[in-house]
């Protein structure tokens, strides 16, 4: 089973409440979906590409069905919009071979091919996994009022972004008021004492 990428797990971390009712997990644009293997474990599966949608038809064994229905309906299921008009016809065709096979088959055939795809995971499942804490975007950070937990970092590489803590409300006031404001410490210190501003709690 491939890790997940690391752009995968930073809008999983930041966005893991988002819906998917409105297009019933179906990939919006292309293919894909999820689907349930005989044992029911659940997969979620990609094709982005033209080499994505042929490795799998091939892997499933689906050429012939595929062909006829492409035949049928005047369209080229290379192409990603064909695909996606066509979802619900495709799937129907892949719910059947996911359900003819376990869970541990269907991971062999799919780990031979291109295809992106993924078992479903509950979200502590997926933070307890070996391959996300090994995955160096992630790290522990310990945030007060909250303790440790794993944070992602940005998938985009520009140099070097460590993964940090979020402030918390007023930590940066002096700062803020001094840099940007150009205030004295007298200045500050007066606002604070007239309620003004206020700043985070030292630590410890």
């Amino acid at each position: 089973m491939p890790a997940p990428s690391k752009s995968a797990l930073a809008c999983y971390a930041r966005a893991w409440w988002l819906t998917k009712e409105a297009f019933l997990n179906y990939l919006y644009g292309g293919f894909g979906r999820d689907f349930t293997a005989r044992d029911r474990t659940r997969f979620m599966l990609v094709t982005l590409t033209t080499r994505h949608w042929r490795d799998l038809v091939v892997a499933t064994g689906l050429e012939e069905p595929v062909a006829a229905l492409e035949k049928a309906l005047g369209v080229d299921f290379a192409e990603e919009g064909d695909r996606y008009e066509s979802r619900e016809l495709l799937a129907a065709l892949l719910d059947r071979w996911f359900a003819d096979r376990a869970g541990a088959e269907v991971r062999a055939v799919l780990g031979r091919t291109s295809v992106l795809w993924t078992v479903y995971r509950s979200v502590a499942e997926l933070v307890g996994s070996d391959e996300v804490r090994a995955n160096p975007m992630m790290r522990e950070v310990d945030q007060p009022g909250v303790g440790r937990y794993l944070a992602p970092g940005s998938p985009i590489r520009a140099g070097e972004r460590p993964v940090v803590r979020a402030p918390v409300l007023g930590e940066h006031t002096a700062a803020v008021l001094a840099g940007w404001l150009g205030l004295s410490d007298r200045e500050i210190r007066e606002l604070h004492e007239r309620g003004v501003v206020e700043s985070a709690p030292r630590e410890g």
